[in-house]
């Protein structure tokens, strides 16, 4: 797991963090952010998801909301309008003609189950998917399937 010291110190600006993980989602990487409450994690995912919706689907699951091990297949499901049988046809449509990046919000509470599950699709999926994760603390790096060589986290500071 890489934190990029260079680019992310205090004093980094929002816009920093706002474009390299924009960025980094472009790459299909997997992107975690932490801060304590009121860092602002949750206003910068909100504005991560803006500024992708023109080049990407983006699909936001809030970890704080009930959820099983399913909940980023049960989501998809939602975003595409689709039964299960459709989903596999639909990501090859889909990753074929651009990406796809899954938003996490409250990603500290999301289950490990699930964490497990997203990280399986996620190989699966390769570099056509982005995951940019944010939470209190980093639940990426507490779910050993989530240690991808290409992960980046930063941490949000007021």
């Amino acid at each position: 797991m890489e934190h990029d010291d260079e680019r992310f110190y205090s004093g980094a600006s929002r816009g920093d963090f706002l474009d390299a993980m924009t960025a980094h989602a472009g790459l299909g990487s997997v992107v975690a952010i932490e801060g304590d409450t009121g860092s602002g994690v949750s206003t910068l995912l909100g504005q991560a998801v803006m500024a992708l919706l023109a080049d990407m689907e983006v699909v936001r699951i809030d970890g704080s909301e009930p959820h099983d091990a399913n909940v980023v297949v049960d989501t998809l499901l939602r975003h595409f309008d689709i039964d299960r049988a459709e989903l596999p046809q639909v990501l090859r449509d889909t990753l074929s003609n651009g990406r796809l990046v899954v938003v996490v919000d409250n990603s500290e509470d999301v289950r490990a189950d699930a964490l497990t599950t997203m990280a399986a699709l996620s190989r699966s999926w390769a570099r056509g998917c982005a995951t940019c994760s944010g939470g209190c603390r980093a639940p990426l790096r507490r779910s050993s399937p989530w240690t991808l060589p290409w992960m980046t986290c930063w941490i949000c500071r007021h």
